[in-house]
């Protein structure tokens, strides 16, 4: 346990930070197992890979009554790889105002106290798989393609693939999760930014380099309601440089584990406005927090088990049908969204 008042320090060895905003609250049901889902596997997927000692995950626990790292259950790979950044509630309140969970301050008080080169935004929920990191960071070290030639001014993205609820929320331990994924990754739907002309949709992974954060100073802190953040991050890095789809050169290899139904209406919550940016850098030199000394944790080690259901066979393939009647129905409802938001929602304001 360190207590730290961010400097954007860097640790040499490290290539790739995920950054990650939670809060152990139960959030749409088993909020708790999908956060510690997808730290597992990320750490998995490093070790298999051989490279843990390239990867951080750096996690904002954004007001929890009881600490995420009192709470999660890690294998020894992911423990290796995860660290907590703990912000008090009564902090967390204070800067959230009236929104429920300002993430745009989560998450960029996470990425104030990553260590990587580069600093990627993942969802709480999103399995990385081995190949996105086999072929980001050999990309990285051979300093070729998009990545090496224009990192410096680029934002990065790609899309994800979606786990259906149907699995999801039966809270599946990793071994059922592991060959889930390995049987059927490559016939999950596609879904947030697959089906929009560029990042302006939910996506797996927005990655930055380290010094383009500190110079765009992260989100914009003023968006604490939900929706528009890529958006407004990408607009901004525009200003100076370029939006980049990596799924072109590396693929798609991340896996969204869904948690409400999929309908017409992507959410009833408070909407951030859509108004195109004005400044680059909109933040003040505080950012992310960078004045309080918060606690920066690892998760302590646990012999408890949650309660699951057990790994057999089974379990993997009971579920193929479901897959293909989810894709159906996600491929349907995200263009409808999309042509609905040409005539209606997703404009953005002058």
């Amino acid at each position: 346990m360190t207590a730290d008042r961010s400097n954007f320090g860097r640790n040499p060895e490290l290539l790739l930070s995920f950054i990650i905003c939670s809060r152990n609250d139960g959030y749409d049901g088993n909020s708790l197992w999908r956060l510690q889902t997808a730290l597992n596997y990320l750490g998995l997927q490093a070790a298999t890979a051989s490279l843990q000692s390239s990867v951080e995950a750096v996690v904002c626990d954004w007001g929890s009554s009881v600490p995420l790292a009192d709470a999660l259950v890690l294998c020894p790979e992911a423990l290796a790889v995860t660290r907590i950044v703990e912000v008090p509630r009564a902090l967390a309140e204070e800067h959230q105002m009236e929104s429920p969970f300002a993430e745009v301050i989560a998450n960029n008080t996470a990425i104030r106290r990553a260590r990587g080169r580069y600093i990627g935004r993942i969802d709480q929920d999103t399995l990385v798989g081995r190949r996105f990191l086999d072929r980001f960071l050999r990309m990285v070290r051979d300093s070729s393609g998009n990545a090496g030639n224009s990192a410096s001014t680029s934002m990065f993205f790609i899309g994800r693939r979606h786990v259906p609820l149907v699995f999801s929320r039966r809270s599946f331990n990793m071994k059922v999760v592991n060959r889930f994924i390995g049987t059927y990754s490559q016939f999950l739907p596609k879904a947030g930014a697959h089906y929009r002309p560029w990042f302006d949709a939910p996506v797996g992974i927005v990655i930055l380099d380290r010094d383009l954060w500190k110079a765009c100073r992260g989100y914009d802190e003023r968006l604490v309601y939900w929706g528009f953040m890529e958006t407004d991050l990408g607009l901004r890095i525009q200003m100076q440089g370029r939006v980049v789809d990596l799924e072109r050169e590396i693929g798609c290899d991340f896996y969204h584990l869904d948690h409400t139904p999929i309908s017409l209406t992507v959410t009833r919550r408070r909407k951030n406005e859509r108004r195109y940016p004005k400044l680059f850098a909109p933040n003040g030199p505080g950012w992310g927090l960078a004045e309080q000394s918060l606690e920066i944790r690892c998760v302590v080690p646990s012999s408890q088990a949650l309660e699951v259901h057990d790994g057999s066979p089974n379990g993997v393939e009971h579920f193929a049908r479901d897959v293909a009647k989810d894709w159906a129905r996600l491929s349907g409802i995200s263009l409808a969204r999309c042509i609905r938001g040409l005539f209606e929602g997703d404009r953005i304001e002058k």
